[in-house]
């Protein structure tokens, strides 16, 4: 809900039944928030970063919900 998209993956447990995923599916800017809060607290990007100006993300796979 934070990012305002309700897409139908993310929401409906019924609709996800029938999706290659089989069910709900976090949005995927969530897993580069976390990684890019992980990485700030870090300090892996400490003194290397003025701002993002651009990124490259690749997504692997679906993150699912309760996933660690």
């Amino acid at each position: 809900g934070l990012s305002g998209d309700y897409n139908q993956i993310h929401t409906d447990v019924e609709f996800t039944k029938g999706t290659r995923f089989g069910e709900r599916v976090a949005h995927g800017l969530l897993g580069l928030s976390i990684v890019s809060g992980l990485a700030a607290r870090l300090g892996l990007i400490e003194g290397t970063v003025e701002a993002f100006t651009g990124l490259e993300w690749k997504f692997r796979g679906p993150i699912l919900i309760g996933d660690t």
